[in-house]
């Protein structure tokens, strides 16, 4: 289902904390059932899911093990476009954009 709506669906990028908090409303769960886990305070948990404050390597590797999910839900997403046009080479991927949402969607199910 997802590669069908991938190649119908221009999907929007989701950011970090967008992510976040879909996963945490996913399982019912509140920024502070973070706080401890993963963010050693409200404040920076606050911060995170605000978009004030960069995830760590840290934070994405406690996120991947609550959630179970794959890392890559927790960094922008890059389409292959973009990578090849920043190469310089002209070279085109087509339509393989990959977004954080997609991965969201796939761990959920």
């Amino acid at each position: 289902m997802l590669a069908w709506e991938g190649d119908r669906y221009d999907l929007p990028a989701a950011s970090p904390a967008d992510a976040i908090r879909a996963l945490l409303d996913a399982r019912g769960m509140r920024q502070g059932d973070l706080v401890g886990g993963v963010f050693p305070t409200k404040g920076i948990a606050s911060e995170v899911l605000n978009g004030k404050r960069q995830l760590t390597y840290e934070h994405v590797g406690r996120l991947t093990e609550i959630f179970h999910v794959s890392p890559a839900v927790f960094y922008p997403a890059i389409s292959y476009e973009d990578a090849d046009a920043s190469r310089g080479d002209g070279a085109r991927a087509g339509n393989a954009t990959k977004t954080v949402s997609s991965h969201i969607s796939a761990s959920l199910y």
